[in-house]
């Protein structure tokens, strides 16, 4: 389906090159964005702003899907509108039959760091059950513990995550 896009939109790019409308080129640069490699961030603007405790944030239909799924202290449970904010992403993993959701689970950094690391696999677990219940395949997910699992967001609520990203 990108590949289509993509495709489309070249042959578009080519019929209007010689043309001597000077605004032509920047729609198609701008409709090419989401077509960036499956491990890239999203462009900034698509994520919402993180939750005050558990919650969902996810892309908005049109680019490659992410998902941050972000916790209450010291809790995994994975909040109630996961299947609605996952739905993109799992509809895209439908679409992509190639495509593996990659999963890592980061803690804030607040208490003892053996118990937060053991609390981020278990968030990254718990993430892993929801998709897999949503209709995701488990041999599609993959569990990656990121080089540093402690205090990577901008505040300790944004540490508190699971970050799912696709991967091709």
């Amino acid at each position: 389906m990108i590949a289509a896009i993509v495709a489309a939109l070249a042959l578009g790019y080519c019929t209007t090159r010689d043309s001597d409308e000077a605004a032509a080129p920047a729609p198609v640069a701008d409709a090419t964005a989401p077509a960036a490699p499956a491990s890239a961030a999203p462009a900034a603007g698509t994520v919402a702003a993180e939750p005050e405790g558990a919650g969902i944030v996810a892309t908005p239909p049109g680019v490659v899907p992410l998902l941050k799924v972000y916790f209450d202290t010291g809790k995994a449970d994975v909040a109630g509108d996961f299947a609605a904010k996952s739905a993109v992403l799992i509809e895209y993993m439908k679409g992509n039959t190639i495509t593996t959701a990659v999963i890592s689970g980061f803690n804030d950094p607040t208490g003892d760091p053996e118990a937060n690391a053991l609390l981020a696999k278990q968030r990254a677990e718990a993430v892993q059950q929801a998709l897999v219940a949503a209709g995701v395949p488990k041999d599609r997910t993959v569990l990656e513990k990121p080089a540093d699992t402690t205090g990577t967001g901008t505040t300790d609520t944004a540490s508190r995550r699971v970050d799912v990203v696709i991967r091709e």
